[in-house]
């Protein structure tokens, strides 16, 4: 029995009965009374009090029967604390005497079914794990702005960690990172097979503030990171919410163990997290802790220890997207020799958490799509000053292009785009080719000449780079119109090593609204970036040219030319096939068009808009007389309806002997039949739906063809015609020939592979 507002105070009496297993029921009354706190970082807390009934001061209604039940008391309280305005953690400490004597171990079952309310409450109010971490960030990020004043023991720690690693700058050796963008390095402490000390670093760039990655990392027990840390097979990740080490609410305890291969034992890690706001930058400290760890049962681990320095500073936004660069330092000491190939991948392993920071934040469409506005809006509005050697570049540029363009040397390359047209020139054997593609692009030129520079390094390229053969890419920004370009490739072939091109770009804007990007090879930067061992430089004269043609309705039309030619370097002439060159080296430069031109498609516009036109020209046709409507298909003798799959087509077909058949499809199209008839008439549409079925064809267009296309329109609509004997015989016995089909009995359906068409047949 519950009574509420006793005495119309806060205080809830609470009378219950309990029955054990094989023991009298036991009775407990008790006492509720809650306190709202306020913290000094303004969050609230809540404390829920409970003790025996007889120690209440107010009105007891002593009015319920204890018939059968021994009296039991029970004592303890609840602390509330809020994490965010919707998460919270609930601590319940509780002491139960059941005026009774009873063995140890029926205690303990005793006490955790009690406990198992806590996973009740847990699991009646989960939410999606995401959500919780990401309201707990936010929490966390307004916190680390506003900062927090270190005590001396926190101030110690962060200047220990500094020293630790600014005195560690010597000795690092590059560590192999299967993470693009995450640079890490390992540093050992002793020489021979096995060690135990080793320090580790790991470094990149992540698309949020600084205060969302150190939030990130410093929120070691988040759902996401827990189950991550579950789905590597590691014992136990805890937060540890009790204790001296949590007295400053910049700080938190976690315990964790790792597993390691037979026979090495499993290692234990406790430690401290405590941030810090240092200007543009948050800093968070790891250091052990020596506390002992209840894990709920005997885990058979030794105690190891690490530091750790995380720091995350802020970068300029591209576009609306945050960014920040991070560095990850640890220490660790795993108490006992380890063989060396472990220590690596359990380095490897720890310095994983960067890459998972970097993405859980990612946004590389966002950050792709903002570089790119960025580049096309410089283009469009702003002037651009180039130097001599800037000038000189794009002059040799258009010169080898307008070389390229008259020479008679060039011949076809097999396109793997239809739309693009390849071209290439190789002697057999010859280190160096030249090839040029050309197609039309449906975008401007600003649009079409960003795309071509943002690409080098855009996240999408960083993450298909391995398609195009690139092991490696370098790019660094010289000012709005020029930048280095750097790239290693491997061409896929034994005789070949890998192939280092280093190349300055440049482009620019003519005053007829043409633009050029010259991409010629440079001397420039050996000194930053040598040439790594049995690498071979080769040499690349590209230039890309785009010119602007005529829209087609809303749509940007642009023909976009790019010329290359490239020497493989090395002593290998007389080595290189003809057939990889015209194959495969040309086709794979040349490939960057196709890209191009898929990125930017908008043929579906275009179609649209073509469409839409026809429907208008073909409301605007006149009609004299009914003879062009007044006809009916009908089904000629012996036309046979196709039995076959349900279909909304109703098909016919009729043999007639001699290689000869008549067919028929009916179907109900719900649009107008200027829409219809718009489509029809759109033969290059149809001959693409052809191919999908595996027929082909073809539709030769000359330059005019629009213009060819608008005059027959016309002629339509408003020119009388006159037809000489052999066409009006052609357009009767056209009529007839359909008149006669419609007329068919025997004409069967054809299953037909579109449910919206109907198809019939005779044979």
């Amino acid at each position: 029995k519950i009574r509420e507002n006793v005495d119309g105070t806060r205080s809830t009496h609470y009378h219950v009965g309990k029955r054990l297993t094989a023991l009298e029921n036991r009775l407990f009354e008790v006492w509720i009374v809650w306190k709202e706190i306020k913290l000094q970082d303004g969050r609230k807390a809540y404390t829920v009090g409970f003790v025996p009934l007889k120690n209440t001061k107010g009105t007891i209604n002593d009015d319920i029967s204890k018939k059968g039940f021994t009296q039991a008391e029970s004592k303890g309280i609840y602390n509330i604390l809020e994490i965010a305005p919707n998460i919270c953690r609930v601590t319940r400490i509780q002491t139960v005497n059941l005026q009774l004597h009873l063995p140890d171990a029926l205690l303990l079952s005793l006490a955790k079914s009690q406990l198992a309310d806590a996973n009740r409450m847990q699991e009646k109010f989960r939410r999606n794990g995401e959500k919780v971490d990401k309201e707990v960030r936010e929490v966390l990020v307004e916190r680390m702005k506003q900062g927090v004043e270190l005590n001396a023991d926190q101030f110690n720690i962060f200047r220990e960690l500094k020293m630790l690693f600014g005195e560690e700058e010597e000795g690092w050796e590059e560590l192999e990172s299967p993470y693009e963008g995450i640079k890490m390095m390992i540093k050992k402490k002793q020489s021979g097979k096995k060690l135990s000390i080793a320090l580790g670093r790991a470094e990149g760039t992540a698309d949020c503030s600084a205060e969302e990655a150190a939030a990130w990392h410093f929120e070691y027990c988040s759902r996401e990171r827990t189950a991550q840390d579950q789905k590597e097979g590691n014992p136990a990740r805890l937060e540890i919410t009790t204790g001296k080490s949590n007295s400053k609410n910049n700080q938190k305890t976690f315990a964790s163990i790792k597993k390691f291969p037979f026979p090495v034992q499993n290692r234990e890690f406790a430690f401290k997290n405590i941030y810090q706001k240092k200007q543009n930058s948050i800093l968070v400290a790891s250091m052990p802790v020596t506390d002992e760890i209840d894990y709920g049962k005997r885990m058979n681990t030794v105690r190891a220890t690490t530091k750790i320095l995380f720091t995350a500073t802020n970068l300029n936004k591209v576009g609306e997207v945050p960014q920040c660069k991070f560095s990850f330092k640890q220490y660790f000491d795993l108490r006992g020799l380890v063989p060396v190939g472990l220590i690596n991948r359990k380095m490897q392993s720890s310095l994983k958490a960067m890459k998972n920071l970097k993405d859980s934040r990612q946004r590389d469409d966002d950050v792709d799509k903002a570089e790119l506005e960025a580049l096309i809006k410089i283009m469009k509005t702003e002037h651009q000053e180039y130097d001599d050697k800037e000038e000189e570049a794009i002059r040799k540029g258009k010169e080898f292009y307008e070389k390229c363009k008259k020479s008679n040397n060039l011949y076809q390359l097999k396109s793997p785009d239809e739309k693009v047209d390849m071209k290439g020139a190789h002697l057999n054997g010859s280190r160096t080719a030249t090839c040029q593609g050309y197609a039309v692009v449906d975008a401007s030129v600003e649009e079409c000449s960003a795309n071509v520079v943002i690409s080098l390094n855009s996240r999408d390229m960083l993450k298909a780079k391995k398609l195009y053969g690139i092991t490696d890419i370098m790019v660094q920004k010289i000012n709005p119109h020029s930048l280095y370009y750097f790239t290693t490739r491997d061409f896929g072939l034994q005789i070949l090593s890998n192939r280092e091109f280093r190349t300055k770009l440049t482009w620019k804007k003519e005053g007829n609204g043409t633009v050029i990007i010259s991409v010629t090879s440079t001397e420039d930067l050996k000194d930053k970036y040598p040439v790594k061992s049995r690498n071979v430089v080769g040499a690349v004269n590209t230039v890309w040219t785009f010119k602007s043609l005529k829209n087609i309705g809303e749509v940007p039309q642009t023909s976009v030319t790019l010329t290359t030619s490239v020497d493989l370097g090395g002593r290998i002439q007389g080595l290189i096939p003809h057939s990889y060159m015209d194959n495969k080296l040309g086709p794979g430069f040349l490939s960057l068009v196709s890209d191009l031109r898929q990125k930017l498609d908008k043929t579906t516009d275009i179609n649209d808009n073509k469409r839409l036109q026809t429907i208008e020209e073909v409301r605007k046709l006149n009609f004299e007389g009914n003879q062009v409507l007044e006809g009916r298909f009908e089904e000629p003798k012996g036309a046979k309806i196709v039995s076959g799959e349900i279909s909304a087509i109703n098909t016919m077909v009729k043999a007639e002997g001699a290689g000869k058949g008549w067919g028929k499809a009916a179907v109900t199209i719900k649009a107008g039949f200027e829409e219809v008839a718009a489509f029809l008439w759109d033969i290059e549409k149809l001959g693409e739906a052809s191919k999908s079925k595996g027929i082909k064809r073809t539709v030769e267009k000359d330059k005019e063809d629009l213009e060819e296309f608008e005059r027959l329109v016309n002629i339509i609509m408003e020119a009388p015609q006159v037809y000489n004997e052999e066409e009006k015989r052609a357009i009767r016995e056209g009529k007839e020939f359909y008149e006669r089909c419609k007329g068919i009995k025997e004409i069967k359906n054809v299953a037909s592979p579109d449910s919206r068409g109907e198809m019939k047949m005779v044979h």
